[in-house]
């Protein structure tokens, strides 16, 4: 590809297009906290390349967190700060690897595990709780979309104003955010793929009922289906074809469904 040309590519992608490159971005951030929040992750969420590329990158982020900043007293230097971020950055590490080889003993004993699931969350229970019927159920997907990102988000805001752990509640605030975009990204996505399921469902139904309707064994109306009666879908017979086909139906003539686009 010619070099030249990548930033009219880049300017040509439709915004989808450029919300899967920041997802697929943003999840490498993500993947260091989301070994903590989650349990049971995927053989293959947790690929080496991307665990090693995180860990060596936070090996030279601490650099950026020498200094202490407050809105209030400045900024003043110091270095206990990267003591802690040295030290989750080599406890991701090693967990990663640790979830990772549990994920394959797993595979190689026979039990059943998608490979790129994004585990579960350690507040799973919340769900099954008997709440009062005043109070709204909380759904599953609110804690895998908001919740672990928040309590992630909530724990940094706590650990800030400790000097020796500000580096740490910085890279927690940024990984938590990049977690919640691509935790709704994901969500977005498996929701996409069920909707279209449904609507191949809806779609076939209604273009069965349609196939019968004009089979020649019924009688055809001259006015089109309305929207109500084709699950919101704007399509139908138009009101020409429909007199057509009633002609040829009076005239004992039936026409065959896979030949009313060419009447």
């Amino acid at each position: 590809m010619d070099v030249r040309q990548q930033p009219m590519n880049m300017q040509q992608m439709s915004v989808g297009q450029r919300v899967d490159m920041v997802a697929n971005v943003l999840q490498y951030p993500a993947l260091t906290i989301l070994v903590f929040m989650r349990r049971r992750c995927g053989y293959r969420t947790l690929r080496p390349f991307q665990i090693v590329l995180m860990f060596l990158l936070m090996q030279l982020v601490p650099a950026i967190f020498s200094q202490h900043c407050t809105l209030v007293n400045g900024c003043s230097g110091g270095t206990g700060s990267s003591d802690a971020f040295f030290t989750f950055s080599w406890a991701f590490l090693i967990w990663a690897f640790v979830q990772r080889w549990l994920r394959w003993r797993d595979l190689t004993r026979g039990k059943a595990w998608h490979s790129y699931s994004r585990g579960i969350s350690h507040f799973e229970f919340l769900a099954r709780l008997p709440l009062p019927s005043f109070l709204p159920q909380i759904r599953p997907s609110f804690l895998y979309r908001v919740l672990d990102a928040g309590v992630v988000i909530g724990f940094a805001m706590l650990i800030g104003g400790i000097p020796a752990l500000h580096g740490l509640a910085q890279w927690l605030f940024f990984a938590a955010f990049c977690m919640a975009f691509v935790e709704n990204y994901v969500y977005d996505k498996q929701l996409d793929r069920e909707l279209d399921l449904l609507d191949s469902v809806v779609e076939g139904q209604i273009h069965a009922e349609l196939a019968q309707r004009y089979s020649g064994a019924s009688v055809v109306r001259a006015t089109a289906p309305s929207l109500s009666e084709t699950a919101g879908i704007p399509t139908g017979i138009g009101p020409d074809i429909a007199r057509q086909v009633e002609a040829r139906q009076k005239t004992g003539h039936g026409i065959a469904p896979d030949k009313l686009a060419t009447a």
